[in-house]
């Protein structure tokens, strides 16, 4: 858990949170009126909900990747949580589609971590036999649930 918090750390959280809720509900509302941005909370689960994310290995594959969209596509993560086997973040985007920059996240994470389980996992092919779907393997369902944040309410329950 310590390696982990680190290195979400190190992600560029856009602004400063302070620690009471509703500031923070409030803060995002006004700079999302001020600059006309869509928060979009969003869940991306691993396939057969299978609890990839227990090992570092793993969790910093997918922190690479973010830390790569924030780069190079624009992403920007407001909140994220990564748990055993999803991801719960809440994001927008500086420029392009979102939903392109979250499919090519799924996509680029997904290869690299399959392809670090078939490397160097102890329980590769107890894994690889979970991920599979009709011949091939799945890493992420499909989609990504994201719901736009309107009102305090919502945003308070999903940070």
């Amino acid at each position: 858990v310590r390696q982990v918090s680190a290195a979400i750390v190190e992600l560029q959280i856009i602004g400063i949170f302070i620690p009471i809720r509703n500031y923070i509900c409030l803060w995002l509302i006004v700079i999302a009126l001020l600059i006309k941005k869509v928060f979009i909370y969003i869940t991306c689960t691993v396939h057969q909900w299978v609890e990839v994310f227990t090992r570092s290995i793993y969790v910093d594959i997918l922190l690479e990747s973010l830390r790569f969209c924030q780069k190079e596509k624009g992403l920007e993560i407001y909140a994220l949580v990564v748990i055993t086997n999803h991801i719960h973040s809440i994001i927008s985007s500086k420029r392009g589609q979102l939903s392109d920059t979250i499919r090519d996240f799924k996509k680029f994470t997904a290869a690299k971590i399959v392809k670090a389980i078939a490397e160097r996992e102890s329980r590769k092919n107890w894994l690889l036999w979970l991920l599979r779907k009709d011949g091939y393997i799945w890493f992420w369902t499909e989609g990504y649930h994201g719901e736009e944040i309107f009102i305090k309410d919502f945003y308070e329950s999903k940070l």
